[in-house]
């Protein structure tokens, strides 16, 4: 939760850009957030949890790091795709806490 408070600041203190320009960029980047989930799902039901949840890590953190190492039109992208691939973390976490939990596969709480 930290970036997603943070990154408005950061954008305008460290990188110059205009508050409301920051605001809408990220309010923005948010929005394509809410068509990665089935995306993610239909990834973790092709290539398991593990996997998926691998990839983004990885991708997450490369993302986050490049946050800091791009200017310009990039760093506009960055700050774009980073919430998109981390919002690919909720489905293949939902399946290793439903394997983890003792109520296994019987879809009832």
């Amino acid at each position: 939760m930290g970036i997603y408070s943070m990154i408005p600041l950061y954008l305008v203190a460290e990188r110059g850009m205009e508050r409301s320009s920051a605001n809408a960029l990220v309010a923005l980047s948010r929005i394509p957030t809410l068509v990665i989930a089935p995306l993610a799902g239909w990834v973790t039901d092709r290539i398991g949890p593990k996997g998926t949840l691998r990839v983004t890590f990885v991708s997450v953190g490369v993302l986050t790091s490049l946050l800091g190492l791009t200017s310009g039109s990039w760093l506009s992208l960055i700050v774009f795709l980073q919430p998109l691939v981390a919002a690919a973390f909720f489905p293949p976490d939902s399946r290793c806490y439903r394997k983890l939990s003792s109520l296994g596969n019987s879809g009832t709480w």
